[in-house]
């Protein structure tokens, strides 16, 4: 089994860094979109000094285009006669592979003086660089925030081979000065595709990603997530081994009001409210946000299949434990009404314990909405169901 996930994953990572030098050209990644005549001239006054840079970045990348070169210092035969077969048939777009592709931003990268650009740096600001020209060469993750989302006209190759302009929607992280873009179809696993509009409920989250592509005269980058998931997946599963029971950290990708979206290990998970509290929750967007960093416990891992279960309510104590002392019967505590069903009021005291009551007498439900703060009379344990009763017995 282990030698077949072990299988199962380096395909899925070839077919991610495929898909990512596939569907992203990087060429002209930054270059603002342009008049569909290219005898129009563009109108506003004289050209300014990023529109100068980017333009500049991107005739430096089509000569690299025209000419791939293999990285001097990469070692790999097998990439040089890659590079001089594909040379040799022709530098299009559309007839270039994958390989083909990579070798492109790989020679664009290692024909830039970076001794000129680099020189006047901030000491941050080289680190940044660094950091970027490290993933970029070997591959490694980076981890960052997400800044925002922008609309980029980029090059686009689908599945018959073609290239095409399209505006998509990219990730933007900054980590101090670069702009590094993470195109949405460099977001998501193969196969686990997820809706553009979350893309903006990720603003916030710290998410993993490897550069793909350096366009330093432009100072942007990019990256893919979807490659950083595979490096994650494979170390989850490769690493001491994960098995139902352990608690393990995970991060907040997306909240929406009934689901939150979280990764872990390489893994994208949805749970909804009855997985992240024993409390009843109106609007999770009220408890979590992007970015929070939570525990959860593994209910059940099957690699084989790409599933992950967790449960973060489960990485706590219940709260019920040891609720007879803090509550007793008889006694009267202040609760958040925070659901209603089949005439029962669900109200959680301020320990995070759910306590199921009914109205006093002389009440009538419409006196009582959704967050309302209460006075509730602890009636009733059931150490069975782990449930205690109460009945309502003023506003507070």
């Amino acid at each position: 089994m282990e030698r077949r996930l072990e299988e199962e994953l380096a395909a899925l990572s070839g077919e991610s860094e495929a898909a990512q030098s596939e569907q992203v050209d990087p060429p002209e990644q930054i270059a603002p979109q342009k008049p569909e005549s290219p005898t129009a001239e563009p109108t506003g006054g004289p050209a300014t000094e990023e529109s100068q840079k980017t333009e500049r970045a991107s005739n430096r990348v089509k000569a690299a285009e025209d000419t791939p070169v293999a990285p001097a210092d990469s070692g790999s035969a097998a990439e040089s006669g890659e590079t001089r077969q594909h040379a040799g048939r022709g530098n299009s777009p559309s007839a270039m592979t994958p390989a083909a592709t990579v070798s492109r931003a790989a020679a664009s990268f290692y024909q830039t003086d970076f001794h000129r650009l680099d020189r006047g740096l901030s000491d941050e600001e080289q680190q940044e660089w660094n950091d970027i020209y490290a993933s970029f060469r070997s591959q490694s993750i980076l981890t960052g925030t997400v800044a925002g989302v922008d609309q980029n006209r980029l090059p686009v190759r689908g599945e018959d081979g073609t290239v095409e302009m399209r505006v998509i929607s990219s990730l933007v992280v900054i980590a101090y000065r670069v702009k590094v873009l993470i195109p949405e179809n460099a977001v998501w696993m193969r196969g686990e595709e997820r809706g553009a509009f979350l893309l903006r409920g990720m603003i916030g989250s710290k998410v993993d990603y490897v550069i793909s592509n350096v366009d330093r005269e432009g100072e942007v980058a990019l990256g893919s997530r979807t490659l950083a998931l595979v490096k994650r997946r494979r170390a989850f599963i490769g690493g001491r081994g994960v098995k139902p029971g352990d608690i393990i950290p995970c991060s907040v990708l997306v909240v929406g009001t009934r689901r939150v979206l979280l990764t872990c290990g390489g893994y994208d998970v949805a749970m909804r409210a009855p997985d992240m509290s024993y409390s009843s929750i109106l609007d999770m967007r009220e408890e979590y946000r992007p970015g929070q960093e939570l525990k959860a416990r593994v209910l059940d891992h099957r690699p084989a299949e790409g599933k992950l279960k967790l449960s973060v309510k489960e990485a706590a104590p219940h709260p019920f434990d040891g609720a007879e002392r803090r509550h007793p019967v008889s006694s009267r505590r202040q609760a958040v009404i925070t659901g209603k069903y089949a005439g029962g009021i669900f109200c959680t005291l301020q320990d995070g314990t759910l306590c199921m009551c009914l109205y006093s007498n002389s009440h009538y439900d419409s006196d009582f909405m959704l967050g309302d703060y209460v006075i509730v009379h602890i009636a009733q344990y059931d150490y069975r169901q782990k449930h205690i009763y109460g009945r309502i017995v003023s506003k507070w």
